[in-house]
């Protein structure tokens, strides 16, 4: 065994082991667990995360970490323990199942995208002097100086469009001290331009009332474990997990929702909005520019309510207080790729670390929800009457079995 200062690195590779690298003197201040580094592997240069560190070394030649990429540890202890978790119990490599909390394009990292703008320095008096003295010699920059008299700012492009000038024009613009060029940032943001109407909570039903009283205690004795809300279609269940979520913003924690990505539509997303001011979201058809706008957003503490689909469950949330899993029997939470992984699983396991409440919503609970409701491991709660006594469709049971055959197919509708 060698006794030296060592880091305990994890792969995104298949297999469930940490690698000990020395840490050189010049990565010594700079490496916390938590950060990702780059480290030789094989004969090639790999990306890994620390999750520690050792005095002891199980092999005789250790190779030192080439450098720390991050300059504050992207994931937190919390994560790094749901994470392993993950490892443990799907059979995947720890640093594998780390790859699934980081969206590709935060690792892969975003530029920001700017564009250059124009505007007049001058006063309006001393621009329309300077029109007439120049319009014989210099129309082209004449015509910038009227267009942005008329506008006040517009982009390079615009400009050139409108005035048909170049951009040595507006070099000789600015030199003289009449117009700047600037660089803005392009606003690419998932709600820029939109305006929610704010609304406020809707008059409960006794059960939607029982269940939200049940939830807002639990969050208040800081109660760890799970709430089965079993509510027919329509009954309300979703107004339970927004008045729920509210309590636990006023308690000065988080929430994660997850949803299934066909129920991610604008007309749910504008219902959590309008209620909440901090709304971050994570879904499949955000731009990488967005995606990576929102997951910042919430690794910056600029979000109050993650909603999203699956992967949402690795949100970087700080302080989560509950984790709402709505449709909790849909498919769609299940990873179909390494690491195969149950968001409503993770969730349960995120929820332990973070000393969290998780509720899951339901009209068809999953077999195993259901179960965990009956021998007592979750409580239940049943929202039986839908929102102002609505009849439920009316349901009839076809025998398929009393149905004929026709040629060499099975018929899958009746008569």
């Amino acid at each position: 065994m060698i006794y030296e200062r060592f880091a305990e690195i994890v792969l995104d590779i298949p297999l469930n082991k940490k690698f000990h690298y020395k840490v050189p003197p010049s990565s010594t201040n700079q490496l916390e667990i938590g950060k990702r580094v780059k480290v030789p592997f094989g004969g090639r240069t790999a990306v890994g995360y620390c999750v520690g560190f050792t005095d002891i070394s199980d092999v005789k030649t250790t190779k030192d970490i080439i450098h720390v990429i991050d300059k504050e540890p992207i994931l937190n202890s919390k994560m790094l323990g749901v994470a392993e978790w993950m490892a443990n119990f799907y059979f995947c490599g720890w640093g594998e199942a780390l790859e699934t909390f980081l969206p590709s394009v935060v690792k892969r990292g975003i530029k920001t995208r700017t564009i250059s703008v124009v505007r007049l320095c001058k006063d309006g008096a001393s621009v329309k002097e300077m029109i007439s003295t120049i319009k014989k010699r210099a129309p082209k920059q004449a015509r910038v100086l009227e267009v942005l008299t008329e506008v006040g700012e517009i982009t390079v492009p615009e400009l050139a469009s409108i005035s048909k000038c170049n951009t040595d024009s507006l070099y000789r613009l600015r030199d003289r001290g009449l117009i700047t060029l600037d660089k803005r940032k392009v606003n690419d943001s998932l709600f820029a331009g939109k305006h929610f109407k704010k609304t406020c909570h809707l008059q409960l039903t006794g059960e939607q009332e029982i269940a939200v009283n049940l939830i807002k205690r639990k969050l208040r004795e800081r109660q760890i474990g799970a709430i089965l809300l079993k509510g027919v279609t329509g009954s309300g269940k979703t107004e339970v997990h927004l008045q729920a979520i509210s309590e636990v913003i006023t308690m000065g924690r988080k929430a994660i929702v997850l949803v299934p990505e066909i129920s991610l539509t604008p007309q749910t997303i504008e219902r959590f909005k309008s209620r909440f001011d901090r709304v971050a979201v994570l879904h499949s058809s955000l731009t990488d520019r967005q995606r990576s706008d929102q997951w910042w957003d919430i690794k910056n503490g600029n979000a109050d309510v993650v909603i999203g689909a699956r992967s949402a469950v690795f949100a970087p949330l700080e302080n989560v207080g509950l984790i709402v899993i709505d449709e909790e029997h849909e498919n769609t939470f299940k990873q179909d790729t390494s690491p195969r992984y149950n968001a409503r699983d993770v969730s349960m396991i995120r929820a332990e670390y973070e000393n969290a409440l998780v509720v899951l919503g339901s009209a068809t609970p999953s077999l195993e929800s259901f179960y965990n409701a009956v021998i007592g491991k979750y409580e239940c709660v049943t929202l039986k009457n839908r929102v102002g006594h609505k009849p439920l469709p009316r349901v009839e049971v076809i025998d398929m079995r009393l149905e004929k055959y026709r040629g060499k197919n099975q018929k899958y509708i009746s008569d």
